[in-house]
């Protein structure tokens, strides 16, 4: 048995699902997903027919949407089968007999209805992949996940992974896999990680960190084992145990973006935060903590006085703010570039938003980070260009707010910056998306004064 292959992400890095036990809660449950009121909200009833978190109408929905995506990927149609039995649900995607799918195009996969843990099996039949499943499903007690397998699978019903990160850390030969953790979940941190949290300086942690993949991975791996000594009667691990298993493990990271993106596939670092802990725990080298020093930039003439706090004019200034008469050329030329890369179901819409905001700062290359006042304030860019691959990610979250975007920068590739038609300015990363200020100004000074934004809710609120 293996972790599932992300049939939900459609970003150009192959990677796999986390495998991760349920949480434990009332028998039924009733949440919306989606904004209410529109038409891609979905009442999902956590409830079904055998005892359990993933009932057969969710299935079916998720299989209906796994088709869906291997349909886009591979070009021709797929329609979804789902088998189930009492531990779980079978599912395939079948394209039609006069195409020939090459192995692994179209894997199977069992959801378990009591965790909604997510696996792969070879391309048998149901009735094999059960008794597979069966003989290789854990008994006993389950153990502790930091994020719960079946919020995450029941979100995919109604949007996309994308922007996302995935950790693989190897450990003694076996790789465990996490995603950033997206939406209104509850995290439960190992008590190592939580601790190590719980003791940073204010400004010292990234926007969002906790929900990292990096840090979930982590946090999971140490479940595991203490779950293991438990069994044993051992204590749990103290941070010299953390330490000492960590020192053999191996991690990688992986950005998903939409198809034809870049800049998906291998990271070349993690965020600053990831960056700490992973040393702090012993997963990377100490010199690997030598690399996110904090920046200040010299003060500078202020080109619009008044306009913003001194630190961030002098911190505009150093990323090229200048304004001059042929900014909105410069804008115009960034937006019909952005614009001619389309999604595969969307495209970019172009607004006077768009315009009015792209003028005021057509390009700023920034270099600013180190502690903020509430979170760590990680460099940026203002460079539309960077992020044109993002026309169905950033229109699957404008469903959620009701409103259109266009992508305007990044920060180092680990977020999508974008504006809306109304000028409000959002960052969607890997922890979730973000509401950045009311118009550009507003979410430059947050971002260069490390003030911690509001995460949007998943009814599209904040």
């Amino acid at each position: 048995m293996c972790a599932a292959p992300p049939r939900q992400i459609t970003g150009t890095t192959s990677t796999t699902d986390p495998a991760r036990a349920a949480r434990r809660g009332k028998p039924t449950v009733r949440l919306t997903v989606g904004r209410p009121g529109r038409t891609e909200c979905h009442q999902i009833a956590l409830s079904g027919r055998f005892p359990g978190v993933i009932d057969r109408d969710q299935a079916e929905q998720i299989a209906a949407v796994w088709a869906r995506r291997d349909s886009l990927r591979l070009g021709h149609e797929c329609r979804p089968t789902v088998a189930e039995f009492d531990l779980g649900y079978v599912i395939t995607s079948t394209a039609s007999t006069q195409v020939r799918a090459l192995p692994g195009d179209l894997p199977t996969s069992v959801v378990d209805k009591q965790t909604g843990e997510v696996t792969t099996w070879p391309r048998v039949p149901p009735e094999v992949v059960e008794r597979l499943y069966r003989r290789s499903r854990p008994t006993g007690p389950p153990v502790a996940r930091t994020v719960d397998p079946a919020g995450q699978l029941l979100r995919e019903i109604s949007r996309l992974p994308t922007p996302t990160t995935t950790a693989h850390l190897t450990l003694d030969g076996r790789i465990f896999t996490a995603h950033g953790a997206k939406g209104d979940v509850q995290l439960n941190h190992h008590p190592l990680v939580r601790a190590y949290l719980d003791e940073l300086p204010t400004g010292q942690l990234v926007r969002g960190g906790e929900r990292h993949a990096e840090l979930v991975v982590v946090s999971d791996v140490l479940h595991e084992h203490d779950h293991r000594r438990a069994a044993e009667g051992i204590a749990p691990m103290s941070m010299g145990d953390a330490k000492d298993l960590l020192e053999s493990a191996r991690i990688e990271a992986f950005r998903v973006r939409e198809p034809g993106d870049p800049h998906g596939g291998p990271t070349d670092r993690p965020c600053d935060s990831c960056l700490h802990l992973l040393v702090d725990f012993n997963v990377l080298p100490c010199s690997e903590r030598a690399d996110p020093v904090a920046w200040l930039p010299e003060p500078a003439p202020d080109p619009s006085p008044g306009r913003f706090p001194p630190e961030v004019a002098h911190a505009l200034v150093a990323a090229g703010w200048r304004p001059h008469f042929a900014d909105e050329v410069m804008a115009r030329s960034a937006i019909h570039d952005v614009g001619a890369v389309r999604g595969r179901t969307h495209e970019h819409p172009t607004f006077p938003a768009v315009t009015a905001t792209l003028t005021a700062f057509p390009s700023l290359v920034g270099r600013r980070q180190g502690p903020g006042q509430q979170v760590w304030i990680s460099r940026f860019d203002i460079r539309p260009r960077q992020v044109a691959h993002t026309a169905d990610s950033l229109a699957d979250f404008a469903a959620v707010i009701g409103a259109r975007l266009f992508p305007i920068g990044t920060e180092d590739q680990h977020s999508i910056i974008a504006v809306d038609e109304h000028g409000r300015i959002f960052a969607l990363d890997q922890a979730g998306e973000w509401f950045l200020g009311a118009d550009i100004d507003a979410a430059l000074t947050t971002l260069l004064l490390g003030r911690a934004p509001a995460r949007v809710r998943d009814d599209g609120t904040w």
